[in-house]
C-alpha cells in the first residue's frame, strides 16, 4: 500500500470533477470546512483534499485502494461497537486494499450537506450512498461495493480507524484551540490555587495564573479573526446572489435578511440560513440538484414553498415561498433564482386536504430557512452557546474577577506582581466578556429586529418572541 501523499494545492475548488463529496453544513467559525474539504478522483487516485488546502492521494488497484465496504449500522451503539466517533452513527464507508485492511474511513453523516436536517430518522443504503455522491464517485473509480449490517462481519475483520484513516475534520473549532482553551484553564486553577497558599513566598504564582487565563480570549479572538480573513479571501466564483423577499409586515428580522442567501456559483448552490451556515449542494453529477418544484395550494393556486430536488425526486434544499418570494419583488426574484439555477421547473399542485411541506427535510428547511426565534438566534450565534457549545461561559469572567481581585489584595507587599495580576484579570474579563456583551447588544439593538417595512402594520420595531 503506497503512503499518502499531501500536496499543498491552495484553497479553490474549481476543476474538481464530479462526483465529488461535500461536507455537512457549517457556521462560522468552521466555513472553511465546508468551502474547501472535499473527496473526489483525479485519474487512478482518490484524492481527500482538506480544509486548509493540502491533499492526500491513495491509488485504486493494486497497491491502493481495492475495495469498498459500507457497514451500513445506524445508531450510537453501533458506532461504539465499532469504536466509531459520534459521527460513525450513521455508518461508515471502510476503503480497503487487497487484504482487507482499512486505508481509509469515510463517515457518511460528515459527508452529507443536508444530514443535520434528516436527524432523527437519518437515510441507509444505496440511497444515502447515492445522495452523498460516493456510489458514483466509488462506480467512475471501479470499486466494488459491499454492504454489511453487523459489526463482525468477515469484511470488517481488517478494519480499522482513527487518526488518518477517518476521512473528517473538526465539527465546531479546531483542534488547537480546544487544546489551548482546556491548557489555560488547568495551569490557571492549579497556579491560582498555589498562588493563594503561597503568596507571600511565591506571589509570582498569582502572576503565572492571570498569564494562563489570558490564553483563553487570545486563542479565540485568533481563531475569529483567523476564520473572518479566510472567509474574506475565498474566491467563490458567485454568479447570482438571491436574498430574502418578505411581504412587507411580515415581522422578519434584520439578521434574516441581511444573512440568509441563497448563492449560486460555478459549481455548487449554496443555502445559508440567517444563522450564517452554509449548505454547499452541487450542479452537477449524479447527485447534483436537477429540478426545481414548486407547490401551490389546492383551489387558488397560492405558491407555498419550493423544493431543490435531485434524482428520483429527493429533496435537497427547500425555501418557505412568504419568507422567499412573498414580497412585492418577489416575481422578480422568482425569476433570477430560476435563471441562475439553470434547473427545469415544475409547479405542483397539492391535492385537496393536503399542506407542504410533506417531506422531512422540507419541513426542517421551512424553520431553518426562515426566521428564527430572537432568543435562540442570540443563543446559538454566541461563542459558548451556540460555537462551543459550553453552557458555562460564565465562568471564565468569574476567574478573571478572583484573580484580579487577589491582584489587589498583593499590590501592598508586591506592587509589580500585584498591578500584572491585576492587569490580566481585567483584560481577561474584558477579552471573554466584551464580546459576549457586544454580540447580545447588537442582536437585541438591531440584527433580532424587525427589518426595515418588516414591523408588523409597520407600527413599530418590536422586538419579536424573546
Amino acid at each position: 500500500m503506497t503512503d499518502p501523499q499531501r500536496v499543498p494545492v491552495g484553497n479553490g475548488t474549481a476543476g474538481i470533477a464530479e462526483p465529488a463529496l461535500r461536507p455537512a453544513a457549517r457556521r462560522p467559525p468552521g466555513l472553511e470546512v465546508v468551502r474547501h474539504a472535499r473527496i473526489y478522483r483525479d485519474g487512478r487516485e482518490l484524492v481527500v483534499r482538506s480544509p486548509r488546502g493540502t491533499e492526500r492521494r491513495q491509488a485504486i488497484g493494486t497497491g491502493g485502494i481495492r475495495r469498498a465496504v459500507h457497514a451500513d449500522l445506524l445508531g450510537l451503539d453501533a458506532a461504539r461497537q465499532m469504536g466509531l466517533p459520534l459521527t460513525g452513527r450513521w455508518g461508515v464507508v471502510d476503503l480497503q486494499d487487497g487484504d482487507g485492511r482499512t486505508v481509509w474511513r469515510i463517515p457518511l453523516a460528515e459527508w452529507l450537506p443536508e444530514s443535520a436536517l434528516l436527524e432523527p430518522h437519518p437515510l441507509r443504503g444505496e440511497k444515502l450512498l447515492e445522495r452523498t455522491g460516493l456510489a458514483g464517485l466509488l462506480k467512475e473509480s471501479g470499486i466494488p461495493v459491499h454492504r454489511v449490517h453487523e459489526p463482525d462481519d468477515p469484511l470488517l475483520a481488517g478494519s480499522s480507524g482513527g487518526g488518518d484513516k477517518d476521512i473528517r475534520f473538526y465539527d465546531t473549532v479546531p483542534v488547537w484551540h480546544s487544546v489551548a482553551r482546556g491548557t489555560g484553564m488547568l495551569l490557571w486553577a492549579v497556579a491560582f490555587l498555589l498562588g493563594l497558599m503561597l503568596r507571600d513566598s511565591a506571589p509570582w504564582l498569582l502572576a503565572l495564573a492571570g498569564l494562563a487565563l489570558l490564553a483563553l480570549p487570545v486563542a479565540t479572538a485568533t481563531l475569529r479573526l483567523r476564520a473572518r480573513g479566510k472567509e474574506r479571501r475565498d474566491d467563490l466564483g458567485v454568479r447570482a446572489r438571491l436574498s430574502p423577499c418578505p411581504p412587507n409586515g411580515a415581522g422578519a428580522t434584520a439578521r434574516f435578511c441581511t444573512t440568509a442567501m441563497v448563492r449560486v456559483q460555478s459549481a455548487d448552490i449554496v443555502l445559508v440560513d440567517s444563522l450564517g451556515g452554509e449548505r454547499w449542494l452541487p450542479r452537477s453529477g449524479p447527485h447534483s440538484v436537477d429540478r426545481v418544484v414548486r407547490f401551490l395550494a389546492p383551489g387558488d393556486g397560492t405558491p407555498l414553498g419550493v423544493e431543490l430536488q435531485g434524482s428520483g425526486g429527493q429533496v435537497r434544499a427547500a425555501l418557505p415561498w412568504k419568507w422567499w418570494f412573498g414580497g412585492a419583488e418577489g416575481g422578480a426574484r422568482w425569476t433570477e433564482f430560476v435563471a441562475a439555477v439553470g434547473r427545469p421547473v415544475d409547479d405542483r399542485p397539492l391535492g385537496k386536504g393536503k399542506q407542504w411541506p410533506q417531506d422531512q427535510l422540507a419541513r426542517a428547511d421551512s424553520v431553518q430557512m426562515a426566521p428564527v426565534e430572537a432568543k435562540e438566534a442570540r443563543r446559538i450565534t454566541s461563542f459558548h452557546g451556540g460555537v462551543i457549545g459550553d453552557s458555562t461561559g460564565f465562568l471564565v469572567p468569574l476567574f478573571s474577577l478572583l484573580t484580579l481581585g487577589t491582584g489587589l489584595s498583593v499590590t501592598g507587599a508586591h506592587p509589580a506582581i500585584g498591578w500584572l495580576v491585576v492587569a490580566s484579570g481585567a483584560l481577561a474579563f474584558c477579552g471573554t466578556a466584551g464580546p459576549d456583551i457586544s454580540h447580545s447588544l447588537r442582536s437585541r439593538s438591531r440584527l433580532d429586529r424587525p427589518a426595515q417595512g418588516q414591523a408588523p402594520d409597520n407600527s413599530s420595531e418590536r422586538e419579536p418572541r424573546s
